[in-house]
């Protein structure tokens, strides 16, 4: 059974699941409410664009939130000896590590784009200059997907490892929430620096290195 057949199998499932349905129209909706409550949440957002705020929020809730029903379900999945039953047809252990990763990062960025999307076209309703905003709109993008790349990963790393799905949410959350704050450091220290570099190293390798670990451990122990 290859990576695809696995990854197709695993996207009917998180697309019926409540957790992207949330993602999938929780996030939009979100959006259109900071629209609303952006000026009464902290003033000095209000030079903000909306795509920006999006962005934070994309990364802050839906990252964590996707992180925690990955590693939670790859637990349970352990606990029901599903692994074991995949395990005795000529199924590379890699394959479902890599596709449990991919149709959750999957569902992410269609989140993702549905939601800056959303964001953008009130931003240029607004009045926003188009060429201003399609540079956050870019680095927003960046930003949030190298964030949520990581944190999907790390779950993967998480899941595999803990057998309890209480203990597995928990790290998932802690784990997350600091991880989609690698990308952001730069503007910490200074508001003006462009954050995509690091977003970019950071992303990509950050996820291979618990890809990498996660599959490496996972063919060196027993089911």
């Amino acid at each position: 059974m290859t990576v695809g057949l696995l990854y197709a199998d695993e996207m009917r499932g998180f697309y019926k699941s409540y957790v992207m349905l949330a993602l999938w129209v929780g996030l939009p909706a979100l959006t259109i409410a900071i629209h609303f409550l952006q000026p009464l949440i902290e003033p000095a957002m209000r030079d903000w664009s909306l795509s920006y705020v999006v962005s934070i929020t994309i990364a802050g809730i839906g990252g964590p939130l996707a992180s925690v029903s990955l590693s939670a379900s790859i637990v349970s999945e352990r606990n029901q000896k599903v692994y074991e039953l995949f395990l005795i047809r000529p199924v590379r252990r890699s394959s479902l590590i890599l596709a449990k990763f991919a149709a959750t990062y999957t569902c992410l960025v269609v989140a993702t784009v549905i939601s800056l999307a959303s964001g953008m076209v009130i931003d240029s309703w607004l009045g926003a200059p188009f060429e201003s905003l399609w540079n956050e709109i870019v680095t927003s993008v960046v930003v949030t997907l190298s964030a949520m790349a990581m944190a999907c990963a790390g779950a993967v790393l998480i899941g595999m490892f803990v057998s309890s799905v209480a203990l597995a949410s928990i790290v998932s959350i802690f784990g997350g929430e600091i991880l989609i704050l690698v990308p952001m450091l730069p503007n910490y220290f200074d508001p003006s620096a462009d954050p995509v570099p690091l977003a970019i190293v950071s992303g990509l390798v950050i996820t291979s290195l618990f890809l990498v670990l996660t599959i490496y451990l996972f063919n060196h122990r027993q089911i």
